[in-house]
C-alpha cells in the first residue's frame, strides 16, 4: 500500500511538471506567432507606404518633357553671372478633377496672389493640360503635396537665375519661362547655351561692372538725368570689360519693367555725341597731310552754315593752335581744319574707323546701325567736324576710338573672353595715334575733360555735349553730356565712354550740365576704383621720362602767325 501511494505521488508530480513545460511551450509558440504576425504587419505597412509613395510621385509629381539644361555664364575671372536653379510649376488636367471649386479653394489658400475666378475657369475647362502656377517655391510645393489633390501636379524644372540682377540686366538679357534666350547674351548664344557643358566665359569683369553700375546710377540721381550709359573696352584686344545702361531692369521680373527700362542705350541707341567726335576730325586732319600739329587757325569769328552761324561755347576769341583747338574744344577751329583738308577726307576717315559699318560678329542680340551714310555736302561735313549731324552707337564710337589710341589698329569688339574671332586691320598711322594720345592727355590735364583726371593713372579724355533730337528736331532744353577717357595714356589699355541723358545742373556744378561737369567726374570715380582691379598701377606723372614722352607744345605762337 505504501509503495503504491508513493508511485502515484511521483506520477502526479511528473504529470504536473509535463503540463507546466507544455504550457511554457504553448506560450513561446504564441509569442513567436505574435512576433511573426507583427513582422508581417510591419512589412505589409512598409510595402503599402512604398506603393503609396510611388503612386504619389507618379500622380502628384510628374516629370514633363522639358527643355534641356542651360549652361552657366561666367565673367572673365570665372565668377558666375547666370546659372540654373531647380524649381517646380503647378499644372492640372481638368478632366481628372471632379470638384473644381473645392480644388480651386485649396490651391488659392497656398497661392493667394492667383485670381480665384480665373483659376476656377482653368480647372473647369475641357482641356487636358493647363498651367496653374509657374516657379513654385519648395515650401509651396510641400504644402501642395500635403493636400493630396487629384488632377493637379508638379512639374520639376529649372529656372534661370541671374546672380547680379539689375547690374547685368542689359548685358546678359533674360530667358523666357521656357529657358529660351530673349535678349542680350542669352539671345545671341541661345543655341550654344542649351544643354550641359562648360560655362560660357565672357570678357566682362563683374567687379568693374558693379563699380560702373553703382557710380553711373549715383550720377543719374545726382543730376536728375533721364538715363545714361557707360561702356569700357580693352583697346588692345577689343574685349568689352563693362557695359551698363539706365534705366535698368530686373531680369527675373521682365513683365513688370517698362519699355524704357528694356532699352539698351549702349547697343540700341543712336546718338549725336557732340565734341568727342573732334577726336576723329583731328585724326582726319593729320592723316590728310593738310594740317600739322604746329598749325594755327583764326577762331575769332563764327562760321555760317546755311541759315545758322556756329561759334564756340565760352570761346577764347583769338587765334588757336591745333592743340588748343582740341583741348578747348573749339567748334570754329574744327571747321577751319575741315575746310583745310576738304570734306571728303573726313568722311573717308569715318569710313576707315568703321563708323559706317555694322558691328559684324559682335555677340549680342540687339545692335542698331549708325546713321552716317550717303555723300556729304560741305554743310554736313562742317557740322560733322564738331560732332553734329552724325549719329552712332556708343559701341561704334568706342571701336573707332580704340583704333585711334592703340597705334591705329581697328579691332572688332567682343563680349567673349580672349576675342576668339579677332579681326585686326591698320586704319591710321602710328604717328597720328601717338599725337592724339598726347592731345587727349593734355585735355585731361588742362582742358574740358580735366574733371575726369585721376592722379597717377595717366588719364586722357575728351568731352562732348549735344542737343537731343526729339521727333526729328533738336530740343534746346535737353542734351546728351558725354566724356570719353583712356588710361593709362602712356601705354593705352582701356577706353571708356560715358553718356548722361538730359542731365540737370546742380549747385555744385554752378548750374552747368555739360559733359565736363557731369560725365567727366563719373569717369574719374570709375577709374579710381577699377584701375587697381584691372592691374593698372599709379605712376609718377612728373617723372622725366613720362613728361618727355607726353610732351606737346600747346600755346599759340603769335610770332609765327605774324610770319604768315
Amino acid at each position: 500500500m505504501t509503495v503504491t501511494t508513493l508511485k502515484s505521488t511521483a506520477h502526479d508530480r511528473f504529470a504536473a511538471h509535463s503540463n507546466m513545460l507544455l504550457d511554457y511551450a504553448n506560450r513561446i509558440y504564441l509569442i513567436a506567432a505574435l512576433v511573426v504576425v507583427l513582422i508581417l504587419l510591419v512589412c505589409g505597412r512598409l510595402f503599402l507606404l512604398v506603393q503609396v509613395s510611388a503612386y504619389s510621385k507618379d500622380t502628384a509629381v510628374r516629370e514633363l518633357e522639358t527643355v534641356a539644361s542651360r549652361r552657366d555664364i561666367v565673367d572673365r575671372n570665372g565668377s558666375i553671372l547666370a546659372t540654373n536653379l531647380m524649381t517646380g510649376s503647378l499644372y492640372a488636367n481638368p478632366k481628372e478633377i471632379t470638384n473644381p471649386r473645392m480644388v480651386a479653394n485649396k490651391i488659392h489658400k497656398i497661392f493667394p496672389e492667383l485670381d480665384k475666378k480665373k483659376l476656377l475657369n482653368k480647372l473647369q475647362s475641357q482641356k487636358s493640360f493647363v498651367w496653374v502656377k509657374r516657379n513654385v517655391t519648395p515650401a509651396q510645393q510641400q504644402k501642395f503635396l500635403q493636400l493630396g489633390l487629384v488632377g493637379v501636379y508638379i512639374e520639376r524644372s529649372e529656372k534661370r537665375a541671374y546672380i547680379h540682377g539689375r547690374t547685368t540686366g542689359h548685358l546678359l538679357g533674360f530667358t523666357s519661362i521656357d529657358m529660351q534666350g530673349r535678349s542680350g547674351i542669352e539671345r545671341f548664344f541661345d543655341k550654344e547655351l542649351v544643354g550641359y557643358g562648360k560655362p560660357l566665359a565672357l570678357s566682362v569683369d563683374i567687379r568693374v561692372q558693379n563699380i560702373v553700375h553703382e557710380v553711373l546710377g549715383e550720377a543719374i540721381k545726382t543730376f536728375s538725368a533721364e538715363g545714361g550709359t557707360a561702356v569700357m573696352i580693352d583697346v588692345e584686344s577689343g574685349e568689352i570689360i563693362a557695359m551698363v545702361s539706365f534705366p535698368d531692369f530686373d531680369p527675373h521680373m521682365v513683365t513688370q519693367n517698362s519699355k524704357a527700362a528694356m532699352f539698351n542705350m549702349a547697343t540700341q541707341g543712336i546718338y549725336e555725341l557732340g565734341s568727342i567726335f573732334k577726336v576723329f576730325t583731328t585724326v582726319a586732319a593729320f592723316e590728310s597731310g593738310a594740317v600739322k600739329l604746329s598749325d594755327q587757325f583764326d577762331a575769332t569769328k563764327a562760321i555760317k552754315i546755311g541759315k545758322f552761324r556756329v561759334g564756340d561755347y565760352r570761346g577764347k576769341n583769338r587765334w588757336l593752335s591745333v592743340p588748343e583747338i582740341f583741348i578747348y574744344s573749339s567748334n570754329i577751329g574744327a571747321m577751319k581744319m575741315l575746310l583745310e583738308m576738304g570734306k571728303d577726307k573726313l568722311q573717308e576717315t569715318y569710313q576707315k574707323l568703321g563708323l559706317f559699318e555694322p558691328l559684324v560678329g559682335l555677340e549680342f542680340g540687339e545692335i542698331a546701325q549708325p546713321s552716317l551714310t550717303g555723300h556729304w555736302s560741305e554743310a554736313r561735313a562742317l557740322t560733322a567736324s564738331y560732332g553734329y549731324g552724325v549719329a552712332t552707337t556708343p559701341l561704334h564710337f568706342l571701336r573707332a576710338l580704340a583704333a585711334v589710341v592703340n597705334g591705329g589698329k581697328l579691332i572688332n569688339p567682343t563680349f567673349v573672353k580672349g576675342n576668339p574671332g579677332r579681326i585686326e586691320q591698320r586704319v591710321i598711322s602710328e604717328k597720328t595715334s601717338r599725337t592724339i594720345r598726347k592731345l587727349m592727355y593734355k585735355a585731361a590735364l588742362q582742358g574740358t575733360s580735366r574733371r575726369s583726371r585721376v592722379n597717377g593713372y595717366m588719364v586722357g579724355g575728351k568731352t562732348g555735349s549735344a542737343n537731343k533730337i526729339i521727333d526729328g528736331k533738336y530740343d534746346k532744353k535737353k542734351h546728351l553730356a558725354s566724356v570719353t577717357t583712356i588710361f593709362p595714356m602712356n601705354k593705352p589699355r582701356y577706353a571708356m565712354l560715358i553718356t548722361l541723358d538730359a542731365p540737370q545742373g546742380t549747385k555744385e556744378t554752378h548750374g552747368f550740365s555739360t559733359g565736363g561737369w557731369t560725365a567727366a567726374p563719373v569717369a574719374a570715380k570709375i577709374i579710381e576704383q577699377a584701375g587697381p582691379l584691372l592691374g593698372v598701377l599709379p605712376v609718377d606723372e612728373n617723372d622725366e621720362v613720362i613728361q618727355k614722352a607726353m610732351y606737346v607744345k600747346v600755346e599759340y605762337d603769335n610770332e609765327k602767325r605774324a610770319l604768315g
